[in-house]
């Protein structure tokens, strides 16, 4: 499945975060709506 509006990076670091179970900082509050099983936390 496709996300669309994330760049090749902001999708690595996503899943990152899903991979060592941890929680991906952000400014980007499109991530908050595309992250699946992954907790996102806003930073501003």
């Amino acid at each position: 499945m496709a996300v669309t509006g994330l760049s090749l990076g902001d999708r690595a670091y996503l899943a990152l975060a899903a991979t060592v179970d941890g929680t991906a900082a952000t400014t980007e509050r499109g991530w908050i709506a595309a992250a699946v099983d992954v907790s996102v936390t806003a930073i501003r």
